[in-house]
């Protein structure tokens, strides 16, 4: 309900950074707290000057707005730390993107996340499922898309959680979208393996289930397997892959979520 913010100068900033340096000299990567990295490229191409003048090391990365970026910016980046960099995709549904006030064009992910790409950072991609409105069609519209785009590499899909003081919650608690609130237990409401909403005829059980194959079949695409390799190793690749596999076997033994026109085991 405000537009005040708070925002340090590149100086201060770089400052900070310093003092990590003297005092944690084991510590080589930032997490740098900002939704919108980019918003003001000067800012953070100052920091990055200053970074580069007093012989900083330190590797980072942020999040940013997808149509916030440009090759050269990326470019000017990369070349003082940046290794990774997030987007709030969330869904490509037009009308839950004008619920959510969702105003980057769809068209600028894969742009942002070439330009990631061909400076070698690491580009990650939220979706959410279980928003107001939402409904098995619109998932699928959604998880699609992302499967389909060969510039996005890596994706990750959360389950939408009406955390109190957001409008999303106020929705829930007023059943509005076809939003039906489960729970108040705040240790229940997590993004992954769990949700607390209903939304249409959509239960909880199956945004869980759509949470699971969708993963699976976001990463099916073999051209996204060296970035899964890259980013957890042989572990984390190999689990990524059973995952795969248990989604093929549902779509050949059972149902699946990943197959909306037939009819939900509960129904039948």
């Amino acid at each position: 309900m405000t537009t005040r913010y708070i925002m340090k100068s590149p100086k201060r900033v770089v400052e900070e950074m310093k003092d990590i340096a003297t005092r944690f000299p084991y510590i080589t990567h930032l997490y740098i707290v900002d939704d919108v990295l980019t918003f003001w490229p000067e800012h953070i191409v100052e920091i990055c000057d200053r970074m580069d003048a007093e012989g900083l090391k330190f590797t980072f990365e942020s999040s940013t707005r997808a149509n916030l970026v440009t090759d050269e910016l990326i470019g000017r980046l990369a070349k003082s730390g940046l290794i990774r960099l997030s987007f709030g995709l969330e869904t490509i549904d037009p009308v839950m993107r004008v619920t959510m006030q969702k105003k980057v064009p769809i068209d600028a992910y894969p742009k942002a996340n070439r330009f990631c790409s061909d400076h070698g950072v690491e580009a990650m991609n939220s979706l959410m499922i279980g928003l107001p409105c939402e409904t098995r069609e619109t998932i699928m519209r959604t998880l699609e898309w992302v499967a389909a785009q060969r510039d996005i590499k890596q994706a990750n899909l959360a389950i939408a959680i009406p955390y109190p003081g957001t409008e999303f919650h106020e929705m829930a608690v007023a059943g509005k979208h076809g939003l039906e609130l489960l729970s108040q237990d705040f240790s229940d409401y997590l993004r992954y393996g769990n949700a607390v909403t209903n939304v249409g005829d959509l239960t909880s059980q199956d945004l869980i289930d759509f949470q699971n194959d969708g993963f699976a079949m976001i990463y099916s695409k073999s051209w996204r397997w060296r970035s899964i390799w890259k980013k957890y190793g042989t572990i984390g690749f190999s689990l990524q892959m059973l995952r795969i596999l248990r989604m093929w076997r549902k779509k050949l033994f059972r149902w699946s979520p990943l197959q909306p026109v037939m009819r939900h085991p509960k129904e039948t």
